[in-house]
């Protein structure tokens, strides 16, 4: 037995956007435990800033977070703003005054001398959702 399914245009990209809006939500998630997973994690705006959008039959998803790309692949050295490093040294190491400051100045000439090396979270995410079996 054959069944013959019909699309107006119409319906048909309403049932596209809808399909790619739910892929969207999978890999925002995957994304986000994937960002756990590499210990990303210091005051939670990274996970909490990916946005999917989709319109015409296409789907973004991205994150606004400033640092999420250097996250990502990492950085070339380069002197990163110590008061963004002291903040993060407060909030993910829960060191303050003196010792905070020290180890930020360390992380700094750190990043000045070497770069960072991403964690690839957005790689290992992709991976991990191609590599399910449907």
């Amino acid at each position: 037995m054959d069944v013959d399914i019909r699309f107006g245009e119409r319906s048909f990209g309403r049932l596209r956007n809808a399909i790619l809006g739910l892929v969207a939500d999978d890999l925002i998630e995957a994304l986000k435990d994937s960002v756990r997973f590499v210990d990303a994690v210091a005051t939670g705006y990274m996970v909490s800033s990916f946005e999917k959008r989709i319109e015409r039959g296409e789907g973004l998803v991205y994150n606004d977070a400033p640092y999420s790309a250097v996250v990502e692949f990492g950085c070339a050295p380069h002197k990163p703003p110590y008061e963004a490093i002291l903040r993060w040294v407060e909030i993910k190491k829960h060191e303050y005054g003196d010792e905070a400051k020290r180890a930020a100045w360390r992380i700094v000439r750190k990043i000045e001398r070497e770069g960072y090396i991403g964690r690839y979270y957005a790689r290992k995410a992709l991976e991990e959702m191609t590599s399910r079996e449907v």
